[in-house]
């Protein structure tokens, strides 16, 4: 495992955390498992509970909900080389539970509602939800939205 500055693994012993690579400033809970060859962007979050396998890349400032489980094989047992990567663009919020199907981007501001099931790639700034997940109106956050988005990011 290879942590950039400031990042602070909680509790490690509690986790599975492989040969990876985890930028700057996050903040990985524990427990977790975090398979080998994964990539986490600067500042990202990821909460306990979460299942992270090989051939997944989270980009920066992402937020990665309690429990979220990735996939990486989509008929397994697959030998390795069907495997299919998945890729979560900057500022992403995956709310907990969400499952992420294999082969997928979730592109750059998207939001994943707790409990989806993401069955496809997601657009630019969307908000899916549901199982599986399809694309929702996404409303606009109010002042205390916005006071509770900074406590958080604050953390």
């Amino acid at each position: 495992m290879k942590t950039g500055k400031n990042t602070i693994v909680y509790h490690p012993e509690k986790s599975v955390i492989l040969d990876c690579q985890i930028g700057d400033n996050c903040k990985i809970h524990a427990p977790v498992w975090i398979g080998k060859n994964v990539k986490i962007g600067e500042g990202t979050r990821v909460e306990p509970f979460c299942f992270i396998p090989e051939e997944v890349e989270i980009g920066k400032d992402c937020f990665i909900g309690p429990g979220v489980m990735f996939t990486n094989d989509k008929y397994p047992p697959a030998p390795k080389k069907d495997w299919k990567k998945t890729i979560v663009r900057n500022r992403v919020t995956i709310g907990a539970g969400a499952v992420i199907l294999p082969g997928i981007t979730i592109e750059e501001g998207a939001f994943i509602a707790a409990g989806a099931v993401v069955t496809r790639s997601i657009p630019k700034g969307e908000l899916w939800a549901g199982v599986p997940a399809k694309k929702r109106k996404r409303k606009r956050v109010k002042q205390y939205g916005k006071k509770h988005l900074n406590y958080y990011s604050s953390l």
